[in-house]
């Protein structure tokens, strides 16, 4: 090889090194500067939810059936056989910021523990004559309604008990409904409905209890049991709703309807406000697209969430399917909106051990396998979201507890050995006053403050009998 020839191909190695190195230099930024916008344009464009961290606040190792009736506190039931179930459950927190946890002890007996952000002991009433608690809610002024769902208490009363913090005897409700209901509402009922006995034959459910402060809500569903027997054709159902003042001594309101009407009674928030609500809900498809949720008094207007339009646009975090129904809504004196949505789990069974006899459980069926949470704030805007979580035995009325003072909600997780009760406070929220653990408090003293009433009565309704229809047996299931 010539003198030249060696010069030429060292030139050419010069050029090619030379191009890569300023490729080096300027590709790399080029690709930065692509990041960036891809970066910068999911932040745009992909919505996005403050994932919400709780802090544990309460461990309860799983116990099963107790010889003892009372039980041992920081303890949670989980026991069932053919006949009998006995789950521990997150029933409510009050105004003061404690939880509440019913904890079965024997079959139709257990009870309940009040618990402070601590996770302390603060209050317990029982034994109650009460095999699980469906509902809960608590009134400004100390009072516990108790939806008591337990068999054997005859027809015509209403499966509701009513507790109150601070009370001396605390083994006995001091208000039971359930073998008989009150006069007063029986002699009201007398006037919107007198052709029909509600004093004997019904049998009644609970649908949900609601807080308005220093008023209380009750939902109930009943069925005129002489009118189901044979093949049920002529069955007659009815849904009541009561609103009483927090002692329950006082009658404010009443209606009665067609359970299958699509009219829903307006919701109240624990500052006393009244909500409107509404669903496209389809009576042959038993499918809900759009809800709408409005401050009495004001416009309609858009749907809250329209499922269909995929409306809020943070609906898309959610992935949801075309099966997906609309969310549950709680509230607080904060005006947030606690959104609980739910649908059917693919996931496995899990492993529970309880006093060391081992046990697999399926995820909860009918649609409610897995929850997420969605808090909106005052101007519906996303706060708080709990991803997507595969519940075992968490109910729908019973997996999160909002405090009525806005400062957060509590939520329970059940572990292989354990039930785990977690606090999740929201930003910027004011915190609940702390409770004294171990203390009781005092006999409330305060008085009725004589506000107007609210208004959900309805015209004198004819009940119907309603044919055996698919709509109809949709609706026995809710």
């Amino acid at each position: 090889m010539n003198n030249k020839q060696l010069i030429l191909k060292i030139s050419v190695c010069l050029v090619v090194l030379t191009a890569l190195w300023c490729g080096m230099c300027v590709c790399p930024s080029n690709a930065h500067a692509k990041s960036q916008t891809t970066k910068s344009a999911s932040t745009v464009f992909a919505p996005q939810l403050p994932i919400s961290v709780g802090r544990l606040v309460l461990r309860l190792p799983y116990h099963l059936f107790q010889r003892h009736i009372q039980g041992v506190p920081y303890r949670a039931a989980l026991f069932e056989d053919e006949m009998h179930v006995g789950i521990g459950r997150l029933v409510a927190a009050d105004w003061q910021g404690n939880f509440y946890f019913y904890d079965p002890t024997t079959f139709g007996s257990g009870m309940l523990r009040c618990y402070d952000k601590l996770g302390k002991l603060h209050e317990s009433w029982g034994p109650l004559s009460i095999g699980n608690v469906d509902y809960m809610a608590t009134t400004k002024d100390g009072h516990l309604w108790i939806g008591a769902r337990e068999e054997g208490f005859g027809l015509g009363g209403l499966p509701v008990i009513m507790c109150r913090q601070g009370q001396k005897d605390k083994t006995k409700p001091l208000l039971d409904w359930r073998r008989k209901m009150p006069n007063f509402i029986l002699s009201r009922l007398a006037v919107v409905a007198p052709q029909f006995d509600f004093t004997k034959q019904w049998n009644w459910g609970l649908n949900f209890t609601e807080s308005a402060g220093d008023k209380m809500l009750l939902s109930f569903t009943g069925e005129d049991v002489k009118s189901s027997l044979g093949n049920g054709s002529n069955r007659i159902r009815t849904r009541l709703e009561l609103l009483l003042s927090s002692n329950g001594k006082e009658l404010l309101d009443l209606r009665i309807s067609d359970p299958l009407q699509k009219q829903l009674l307006p919701r109240f928030s624990p500052n006393g406000k009244v909500w409107q609500y509404d669903t496209d809900l389809n009576m042959n498809t038993w499918k809900v697209h759009k809800l709408w949720l409005w401050e009495d008094g004001k416009e309609k207007g858009a749907p809250f969430i329209d499922l269909q339009a995929k409306e809020p646009k943070w609906l898309e975090v959610l992935k949801l399917d075309a099966n997906q129904i609309t969310p549950a809504v709680y509230f607080d004196t904060q005006s947030h909106f606690y959104l609980l949505w739910q649908r059917e789990s693919k996931s496995p069974a899990k492993r529970f051990v309880v006093e060391g006899k081992s046990r697999m459980r399926d995820p909860i069926t009918m649609g409610e396998g897995e929850k997420a949470l969605v808090v909106l704030d005052k101007t519906r805007k996303p706060i708080a979201y709990l991803p997507w979580t595969t519940t075992y035995w968490e109910q729908a009325d019973n997996w999160i507890k909002p405090v009525p003072d806005g400062s957060g909600f509590y939520r329970i997780q059940f572990e292989e050995k354990e039930a785990r009760v977690y606090f999740h406070a929201l930003p910027n929220a004011v915190p609940a006053k702390a409770a004294t653990p171990h203390k009781a408090p005092a006999k409330s003293r305060r008085k009725n403050s004589g506000s107007a009433t609210i208004s959900i009565s309805a015209p004198t309704y004819s009940l119907p009998q309603h044919k055996n229809t698919s709509a109809r047996r949709r609706a026995e299931r809710l």
